[in-house]
């Protein structure tokens, strides 16, 4: 997401999702994505899980009467963030991770670049490494060819259970691979072909909070 977001020239500090426009001359999430508190969270915030959002999947969706097999869009998810009006905490002070910051950099990383985010990573990521067997499944209803099916075991009934995977959301998962795709993958982490030392770098920053 950090190299998606650079190559989108998304800003880390100056490209705000609450308070300010997003890039000038672009659909502004700003006016989509707003709390009453009137705080500013940057793509820094987002990266480093400082914003203080509140989780939406899959917490806020249970509470607000979802099950694990019910249908989740990355809609249903952006609807969440866009109705929250208050931060758990001001962006910048604490740590939470959250899902809701890797939904809302999937969608900067589309806006952005203008294309689907699994378009944009099969194009600018999974190609050029020579990663045929990944991609971003934003269709519960697509068929994956070679796809291993998730299971599970419930203490106290017996035997194994299926485990359907009902769910679209972007950028905090569905994103799939093999094994072999993850060596090549691995080994961009090690080599920088894509990305470059800029992103490699930004990768391995820390974060720090307002208070140092």
């Amino acid at each position: 997401l950090a190299g998606g977001v650079r190559a989108g020239q998304g800003c880390y500090d100056g490209a705000m999702v609450f308070g300010a426009p997003f890039i000038s001359g672009k659909d502004s999430l700003n006016n989509e994505f707003r709390t009453d508190t009137g705080e500013t969270i940057t793509l820094r915030h987002l990266l480093h899980h400082t914003s203080g959002l509140r989780d939406t999947y899959p917490d806020l969706l249970l509470l607000a009467g979802w099950r694990f097999t019910d249908l989740i869009t990355q809609d249903d998810c952006l609807g969440l963030i866009r109705s929250q009006r208050g931060l758990s905490f001001p962006p910048g002070l604490e740590h939470l991770y959250v899902n809701a910051n890797y939904v809302l950099l999937a969608e900067v990383v589309a806006r952005v670049s203008g294309a689907a985010f699994g378009t944009f990573l099969r194009e600018r990521v999974f190609d050029p490494l020579g990663m045929a067997d990944t991609l971003v499944m934003d269709d519960v209803f697509a068929v994956m060819p070679r796809r291993a099916l998730g299971y599970y075991s419930d203490e106290g009934s017996a035997g194994w259970h299926n485990l359907p995977l009902t769910d679209s959301v972007l950028g905090s998962t569905n994103v799939y691979s093999s094994a072999a795709d993850l060596a090549r993958w691995l080994a961009n982490l090690r080599d920088h072909g894509i990305g470059g030392e800029a992103v490699w770098e930004a990768m391995l920053t820390l974060g720090s909070l307002a208070d140092g």
